[in-house]
């Protein structure tokens, strides 16, 4: 009966991990989704506001300055008061209407007071989706998990199909939609977080202590997220930043899952 009862727990152990993954890795990825639709958008707002190269440049670099500042400064708030749900739903609510923000503007203003704000909110959501990761995993999953929620969903969600699905919505019914289509899956997953089952609750309201310092809101992994940020933000505005085409994402997407069935 022991070992049967061990069994049990372990199953549902590993029920619980994978609702935390997915969970995670579906916001977080939807939030990419959102960062990167501006970058896919941005021949139509051009054309359409009448914006200068300077101000497409000012668009990115506001949104990865105000990432990397959110990064650290909400991180810290977040372990501060050891919460972490709050965090989340919140983000995923104001980042969903900035998209509808960005869809909405009628000049440059707008558009980058509404990507000031999303960058934000989205920069600690990496980090303290990483942290709940880190103490819902068993030891020897923590890295993979930790690899699928960034490098698989953000890649293959923000970056390959992000493109195909914005620009085809573009063309058809206008870049405004577009933003206005990126809202969706946030408020969706937002709603889901909250009101979802046990499991779903449990991933997003963790309070157990962090496994390991660097997983901390605030400790390296977050000042490594912010530096990343900072760079980005310098890239974009001395116009050397090279922007990958859908196919390198989707092949890192793929890659990730190698080890994932051995696994679980």
């Amino acid at each position: 009966m022991t070992g049967l009862a061990q069994d049990r727990t372990a199953e549902h152990r590993r029920g619980y991990e994978l609702t935390v993954v997915l969970l995670l890795g579906l916001a977080f990825g939807f939030a990419y989704f959102d960062r990167m639709a501006m970058t896919f958008l941005a021949p139509y707002v051009v054309k359409d506001l009448g914006l200068t190269n300077t101000q497409v440049g000012a668009l990115g670099s506001g949104l990865s300055l105000t990432w990397a500042l959110g990064a650290f400064l909400i991180g810290v708030w977040s372990d501060a008061v050891g919460r972490r749900k709050p965090f989340l739903l919140a983000f995923m609510v104001i980042f969903s209407f900035c998209s509808v923000l960005s869809g909405l503007a009628a000049g440059f203003g707008t558009l980058l007071a509404s990507r000031v704000v999303m960058g934000a909110v989205e920069g600690p959501f990496l980090p303290i989706c990483l942290a709940i990761i880190a103490a819902a995993s068993v030891e020897r999953r923590r890295g993979l998990n930790v690899g699928i929620v960034q490098n698989f969903f953000g890649s293959l969600i923000g970056t390959a199909i992000a493109p195909i699905v914005l620009v085809w919505i573009a063309d058809h019914y206008g870049w405004r939609s577009a933003f206005y289509l990126s809202a969706v899956p946030g408020l969706v997953l937002g709603l889901a977080a909250n009101g979802g089952t046990s499991a779903v609750s449990a991933a997003t309201g963790l309070t157990m202590p962090y496994p390991y310092w660097s997983s901390r809101p605030g400790g390296p992994l977050s000042v490594a997220v912010a530096v990343n940020r900072c760079t980005t933000s310098v890239a974009d505005i001395v116009g050397y930043l090279d922007r990958t085409n859908a196919a390198t994402p989707a092949t890192i997407a793929v890659a990730s899952l190698v080890p994932f069935a051995l696994l679980y």
